[in-house]
C-alpha cells in the first residue's frame, strides 16, 4: 500500500471512453481465447488470460455505492441469465434434433449447474457469478465503508484461499474442481479491488516502466506455471484461475488505471466496449455458425485457408456479433437492451 494514496471522492462523468476501451479490448481477447492459433497456443493463451478478471474489476468498480439498487441490479443481471440459458437450451435442442449434436446426461448435477451455474452455454457462468457478486454487494459496501484493516484482510484473502483450496483438489483427486470458475470466490478479488478503488478513490503512484516490467515478469511466471501444469493438470496449465495468470490480470489492471483518461475521446474499441455485453453472449454461437459456413462452402477451396485462419476469424465474430448485437438493440431501444444483457 506504500505506493498509493486515498484522496477525496469525485464524481465521474456519465461516460467513460476509456474504460469502454477496455472492455472492448477485454471482449477481443475473450474471443481471441475461444479461437486458438494452430501453434503456439499456450503463450498465445497466456498473454490474454487476463480478459474476464478485467471484466469483474469494471463490474465492481462502476458500482456507485450511493445509488446502488440491488432490485435494478440483479433484475439486469439474472433477467439476461434466464433468457440466454433458455435460448442456449433451444439451441442445444435443435442441434441435437438436427445436427447431431453431443447429447448431455441430464443428471442431479447437471441440472443444477444449468439452472444456477451459466451450465447451459459455456459463457454463462460470468452471468452467473456476477449475480452471485451482485447479491453480495450491498454487504460490500458496508464493509468497504467501514475501512476496517481486518476485514480487508479477510476480503483479500477470499480469492487465494479458494484458488489454493482448488490447486490442492486438482492435484490430489487429477480432475478439476467441481463448478471451479462458476463459484464467487474464484473472482471475487477482481470484483472487490474495483469497488474498493472506486469507493476510496486509490490513485497509483508507480511509474509506467515499473508497472510493464510487473506485466512482463508476471507474464513470464504465468508461462513457467503453465509448463509446471502442463504434464499433471493440463487444464490448469490454460486457466485463468491460477496464481500466476492472476497476478498478471492484477498488474494488467494496474496499468490500465495508471493510464485512465477519462476524457479520452471514443473511438472504435470504446464502440466495441459499449456493446461487449451482448458480444460476449452471443459470439460463441456466430463462432460455431462461421466455421460450419467455412467448411460446407469453401472446403477444398484456395479461400479456405484464409478464412479458417485465427485473425481473419477473430475479425469476423467481432464484426459480426457487434453487427447483430447493434442491430438489435436499435430495435428494442437502450433500456430494454440493458434487461436483454445486450449492452
Amino acid at each position: 500500500m506504500k505506493n498509493m494514496t486515498t484522496c477525496t471522492q469525485t464524481t465521474l462523468p456519465p461516460r467513460d471512453n476509456y474504460m469502454q476501451a477496455v472492455r472492448g479490448l477485454c471482449i477481443i481477447a475473450v474471443v481471441m481465447i475461444h479461437i486458438p492459433p494452430v501453434s503456439g497456443v499456450n503463450i498465445s493463451q497466456q498473454v490474454i488470460n487476463f480478459a474476464v478478471a478485467v471484466f469483474f474489476f469494471i463490474s465492481g468498480y462502476f458500482v456507485k455505492t450511493e445509488t446502488f439498487s440491488l432490485k435494478k441490479r440483479t433484475l439486469r443481471t439474472w433477467l439476461p441469465y434466464c433468457l440466454w440459458t433458455i435460448f442456449a437450451l433451444l439451441v442445444y435442442g435443435i442441434s441435437l434434433r438436427f445436427l447431431g449434436g453431443r447429447k448431455i446426461d441430464f443428471d442431479t448435477y447437471e441440472i443444477i449447474k444449468i439452472i444456477f451455474f451459466g451450465g447451459a452455454a459455456p459463457q454463462l457462468y460470468f452471468l452467473s457469478v456476477l449475480l452471485q457478486l451482485t447479491l453480495l454487494t450491498p454487504f460490500l459496501i458496508k464493509l468497504i465503508q467501514q475501512d476496517n484493516r481486518v476485514v480487508d484482510f479477510v476480503c483479500w484473502a477470499v480469492t487465494p484461499v479458494y484458488v489454493a483450496i482448488m490447486y490442492l483438489y486438482d492435484y490430489i483427486t487429477g480432475s478439476r474442481f467441481p463448478l471451479y470458475c462458476a463459484l464467487f470466490p474464484a473472482w471475487f478479488g477482481f470484483y472487490y479491488a474495483g469497488m474498493v478503488v472506486r469507493e476510496r478513490n486509490i490513485t497509483l503512484r508507480v511509474g509506467n516502466v515499473t508497472l510493464v516490467a510487473l506485466l512482463l515478469l508476471t507474464l513470464y511466471l504465468s508461462l513457467a506455471e503453465s509448463q509446471l501444469l502442463e504434464a499433471r493438470l493440463p487444464w490448469m496449465a490454460v486457466s485463468q484461475i491460477k496464481f500466476s495468470s492472476m497476478l498478471y490480470a492484477a498488474a494488467v489492471i494496474a496499468l490500465v488505471l495508471r493510464n485512465r483518461d477519462p476524457q479520452q475521446p471514443a473511438g472504435l474499441l470504446s464502440r466495441i466496449g459499449d456493446y461487449s455485453f451482448g458480444i460476449y453472449l452471443i459470439h460463441i454461437y456466430v463462432l460455431v455458425l462461421i466455421n460450419k459456413s467455412v467448411d460446407s462452402v469453401f472446403d477444398n477451396t484456395i479461400l479456405y485457408p484464409f478464412l479458417h485462419s485465427q485473425s481473419v476469424r477473430i475479425v469476423l465474430v467481432v464484426a459480426i456479433s457487434y453487427a447483430i448485437v447493434s442491430l438489435l438493440v436499435k430495435v428494442v431501444g437502450e433500456k430494454a437492451a440493458k434487461y436483454l444483457g445486450l449492452k
